[in-house]
């Protein structure tokens, strides 16, 4: 065998190994079990085990407005305090810079949360 006919021969070899290790570009990738359901009735064509996409859909409805409440409760807090809301009109994130939310509130850490969410409770859109 001559050393080029060895050499075309071991490319062929070395792409053929590539190009079965790669998908075909005319097959779907499967969706994830959570995110597809079983086609059932009519719909299934009697195919046992057909299941169609779910989808990528919102279905939570608008997002919600801060109350009144709480942007007065947000102004309460002081100079700096700062936040983010939600979808449903409530703090994502509540910081304010350089400084406490609050201080001199004593017990455990859950004791601390509790006393702060009373104290703040229409921030959160809590019952006192």
């Amino acid at each position: 065998m001559s050393r080029r006919r060895a050499v075309v021969l071991t490319a062929g070899v070395a792409l053929t190994g590539l190009l079965a290790g790669m998908p075909a570009s005319h097959a779907t990738p499967k969706a994830s079990a959570h995110l597809s359901r079983p086609l059932q009735g009519g719909d299934s064509g009697d195919f046992p085990g057909a299941e169609v996409p779910v989808g990528d859909v919102d279905r939570r409805g608008p997002d919600l407005a801060p109350t009144a409440a709480a942007r007065a409760a947000l102004a309460h807090l002081g100079r700096g305090a700062k936040t983010s809301w939600t979808q449903y009109g409530t703090p994502h994130t509540l910081t304010r810079d350089h400084d406490f939310l609050a201080t001199g509130i004593k017990g455990t850490p859950v004791q601390v949360a509790r006393t702060f969410l009373k104290r703040n409770n229409a921030l959160y859109g809590l019952s006192p």
